[in-house]
C-alpha cells in the first residue's frame, strides 16, 4: 500500500496533496462516526420491554433479553428509543426501553494468542 502511495505521490505531483487531504479529512469523519456510535451502544442489564412510545403504559412490541446489545437513537427523560437487531429472529426492533434496564456498553477487544 505504501509503494502504491509513493508511486502516486511521484506520477501525480500536482494531485496528490489534495489526494492526501481527502483522505485525512475522510479519516477523521471515520473516526468521528466510530466514536458516535459506540458512545451510544448499551446492553441490557434485564430482559426489556420494547414499547412503541416512553410510557410504561404504551403498546409492548417485543422483550429484548438480557446481554442484548443495542443503540440508543433518541434520548428522553427515562427512556431511550433503541434500535435491536435480534440475528436469530432475522429481525430489527425500534423502540423504547426504561433506561434503568440498560448500562453502558464497555468494548473490550478479545486478545488471542497464536502460540497456543
Amino acid at each position: 500500500m505504501i509503494a502504491k502511495l509513493a508511486s502516486f505521490k511521484n506520477d501525480n505531483p500536482l494531485l496528490y496533496p489534495i489526494v492526501k487531504h481527502i483522505l485525512s479529512a475522510l479519516f477523521w469523519i471515520f473516526i468521528a462516526i466510530m466514536g458516535s456510535i459506540l458512545a451510544h451502544q448499551f446492553i441490557t442489564r434485564t430482559s426489556a420491554s420494547l414499547r412503541a412510545e416512553p410510557s410504561t403504559n404504551a403498546e409492548k412490541i417485543a422483550t429484548i433479553p438480557k446481554d442484548a446489545l443495542v443503540i440508543a437513537i433518541e434520548d428522553r427523560p427515562h427512556w431511550y428509543r433503541i434500535e435491536h437487531n435480534d440475528f436469530e429472529a432475522d429481525e430489527t426492533y425500534c423502540g423504547w426501553v426504561a433506561k434503568r434496564t440498560l448500562t453502558k456498553y464497555a468494548y473490550e477487544q478479545e486478545v488471542y494468542d497464536i502460540d497456543e
